[in-house]
């Protein structure tokens, strides 16, 4: 619907994860659902490692994002092109790579925010992109507003990471030792400098909710069993897509009715933290 080409590779699940290669400082039980959430994950770092690919943005299964979301990951290549140094000094601009490549992992899903935890750093500079598809700042969670040197990201609904970067992650958080679930893992690297990061606030995909025991796997309080897939919503996304369903397939509905018009996209910002 919103013409993204998906591969989808299975999840693992707690008890897919030999005994011998659970870190030794984990935090949890050896049945905690965030043990094979890990595991998903890095199978995922494997396959772009093993399959020699570039970049690759990766998705949880209940990702949703904008029915523009072409046009808001425009505005994100523009933004990162305008700015080389926003990771590295290196300022080549090279027609194959919109996004650059000189990144570990460039969140686009996270859940929460918070602001730069080490005051003795600096957390790099920030871009601001006017993105007219983006959720209305009425709407937005406050942690989304409150601070542009942010890096304390929660949830991976969806980020993108480079081959090197796949490398480091399976490295950092798998090859090595670790004990917290793989979000908090990786904003402590991030923030620590072992791991490259940037990140885009407000999120470009974000989880749809049902706000049923449907939503995790991990967090799985919420006994509603009456709710089915239709009956959710996405917090913090301007026109969700999967939401739009519902009139997009609608039997009376023809699609180029319902599309929004395009709005008109401005340039970027650039500007200094």
């Amino acid at each position: 619907m919103t013409d993204i080409d998906l591969t989808m590779m299975p999840g693992s699940t707690a008890e897919d994860v030999h005994e011998k290669v659970i870190p030794p400082s984990w935090h949890s039980a050896r049945d905690d659902p965030a043990l094979g959430c890990w595991r998903s994950h890095a199978n995922v770092w494997r396959k772009i490692i093993s399959e020699n690919i570039a970049t690759a943005l990766v998705l949880e299964d209940d990702a949703d994002w904008d029915v523009n979301v072409k046009e808001q990951m425009f505005l994100q290549s523009q933004a990162i092109l305008s700015h080389p140094n926003l990771v590295t000094n290196d300022s080549r601009v090279e027609d194959e790579k919109p996004y650059r490549d000189d990144w570990d992992i460039f969140f686009l899903g996270a859940c929460q925010l918070r602001a730069y935890g080490n005051e003795t750093s600096e957390a790099g500079p920030f871009i601001v992109v006017k993105d007219a598809y983006m959720a209305q700042r009425d709407k937005l969670r406050d942690s989304y507003l409150n601070a542009l040197d942010h890096f304390g990201t929660l949830c991976t609904t969806g980020y993108a990471v480079s081959k090197k970067g796949a490398a480091r992650l399976l490295y950092n958080i798998g090859w090595k030792d670790f004990a917290f679930p793989i979000d908090n893992e990786l904003s402590w690297k991030i923030e620590k400098g072992i791991i490259r990061g940037i990140t885009t606030s407000p999120p470009i995909f974000n989880m749809y909710k049902t706000h049923s025991s449907r939503d995790s796997d991990i967090n799985n309080t919420t006994k509603n069993e009456q709710a089915s897939n239709a009956d959710g919503s996405t917090a913090d996304i301007r026109n969700s897509a999967r939401m739009a369903m519902n009139n997009y397939y609608a039997p009376d509905t023809p699609p180029e009715e319902y599309w929004a018009p395009r709005l008109n996209i401005e340039p970027v910002k650039v500007g200094d933290a």
